[in-house]
């Protein structure tokens, strides 16, 4: 019955944005459902983002378009090198398993669509 219910789950959801964020919500934050999904980087005064880098965590620096400077990105050809960005809270940085949030993501996601995972504030 649980693989059942488990396999219904799955053909409910694709890669629309929507789907991807609520699945990734019912996995990984459940309760205040925080994790969002961005086509691109929001210009938001406010806003401080973190690359993940090795086992450390480094702030980086925004540019005067309030972008975030990104430093030592595999794969990454300037600011429209992804096609989206996962966005999550850095409150949550110690309980997902990036493996794990790889493989759900690439589950659901279209083959051609590149994607980054990033800690934010808030």
């Amino acid at each position: 019955m649980q693989w059942r219910a488990d396999i219904e789950y799955r053909l409910e959801h694709n890669g629309q944005v929507c789907y991807l964020r609520s699945v990734l919500n019912d996995l990984f934050d459940p309760i205040e459902r925080r994790i969002t999904i961005t086509d691109e980087v929001e210009e938001q005064a406010d806003q401080t983002w973190y690359q993940r880098h090795t086992e450390t965590t480094r702030l980086l620096p925004m540019r005067e378009t309030r972008r975030p400077l990104i430093i030592e990105r595999r794969g990454f050809g300037g600011i429209n090198g992804f096609d989206f960005w996962i966005n999550i809270p850095l409150s949550l940085y110690a309980t997902i398993e990036l493996s794990r949030l790889r493989a759900i993501v690439s589950t659901y996601k279209l083959a051609s669509k590149r994607f980054s995972i990033n800690y934010t504030e808030g």
